[in-house]
């Protein structure tokens, strides 16, 4: 990710060539660049990770993370960061789901996508399913009042993103886990 500053330096840079685009980490929980700002400049946006890793899904939210699951050393997965998201999650996000018959995923995408700047998300998927889930976000049609509902909860929440465990932890956490699986199938 590049700041602001960063991205219109790069296109200074390019002098007679202009930037094209830039791809950053953009969802409701915030964005390096000002995605209207890169509109204004005329440099396309393609957001990814627009679902914050699966946590604007429910991911972490509504059950634990599976044993294997790598986010367990990622920072927006730590309890502390999952409380503070939870009462825009619960509060807002998905009541506005509900009423538009749609998953909690699908109105953050929608979100995003209608956001003055965005090119394009970069939804990761591993499923079918997942396929659908993203794919409906495009019949989502949300108000300007939802839009500015959602904004408004997801930007007050203030995430502590320095709680990485050191490497050798997570290596140690991850070499466990697979000498755990090693034992069970060899019983």
């Amino acid at each position: 990710n590049y700041t602001m500053d960063e991205v219109l330096e790069a296109d200074r840079a390019l002098g007679d060539v202009p930037l094209a685009s830039t791809q950053e980490q953009v969802s409701l929980l915030g964005a390096a660049t000002d995605p209207a700002r890169l509109a204004q400049e005329q440099i396309g946006l393609l957001a990814f990770s627009p679902l914050a890793r699966g946590l604007l899904g429910g991911r972490g939210l509504s059950a634990p993370l599976g044993a294997g699951d790598g986010r367990h050393g990622d920072p927006l997965f730590q309890p502390r960061n999952l409380a503070a998201v939870r009462p825009a999650f619960d509060g807002v996000l998905a009541p506005i789901a509900e009423a538009h018959r749609a998953t909690p995923a699908q109105v953050a995408l929608a979100w995003l996508v209608a956001e003055p700047g965005v090119t394009a998300a970069i939804a990761g998927v591993q499923t079918p399913e997942q396929v659908d889930d993203v794919a409906g976000a495009l019949e989502v049609e949300l108000s300007d009042a939802e839009r500015d509902r959602l904004r408004d909860a997801f930007s007050a929440i203030e995430l502590d993103l320095s709680l990485r465990r050191s490497l050798a932890r997570r290596v140690r956490d991850r070499l466990g886990r697979v000498a755990r699986r090693i034992r069970r199938s060899l019983t």
